[in-house]
């Protein structure tokens, strides 16, 4: 497993991660011997990090940040999911769901209208052109976590990032 402390480490060192894992992928440091790893995409320079043992569930989260991104406190609108299972014991019966921001996105590969794309000018993140979506949910169904990262905004009948 991999600690939070070394992840960033690695990251502002120059070192980049393999694979779609998240915190818990494979780290690799700049300079080590490796075999060639192919991307579709440029490897995104920002990811949303959370420290998963100081989450306690309460969702302040995910309000702040719809209210930041949307004008207003609503829990399906939050670009970060956090998900109980009250059958499980702590700390497995909290996860945190955000995007993962995969080196083989398929969300943007199913995008028709390009919409879903991949903004070089801020550090390769993967986003969503709202006005170019066209509401077919592709992206949505084409996401290999569940829930899915890409968020459905009802409101607006579009995806968003």
């Amino acid at each position: 497993m991999v600690k939070r402390r070394d992840f960033l480490k690695n990251i502002l060192a120059g070192g980049m991660i393999a694979g779609t894992a998240g915190a818990a992928g494979l780290i690799i440091k700049a300079g080590d011997e490796i075999e060639k790893v192919i991307a579709a995409v440029p490897a995104a320079n920002g990811y949303l990090l959370i420290d998963t043992k100081k989450c306690s569930g309460c969702m302040s989260c995910m309000l702040a940040c719809s209210l930041v991104h949307e004008g207003e406190e609503n829990l399906s609108l939050a670009r970060l999911q956090i998900s109980q299972n009250n059958f499980e014991r702590f700390p497995q019966d909290i996860s945190q769901d955000q995007c993962r921001q995969c080196t083989s996105p398929a969300c943007v590969e199913a995008c028709p209208t390009d919409a879903m794309h991949v903004d070089e000018e801020n550090g390769n993140i993967r986003v969503v052109d709202e006005d170019r979506c066209i509401g077919c949910k592709r992206c949505v169904e084409a996401c290999r976590y569940t829930p899915s990262r890409v968020i459905w905004n009802f409101k607006n009948n579009t995806s968003q990032r």
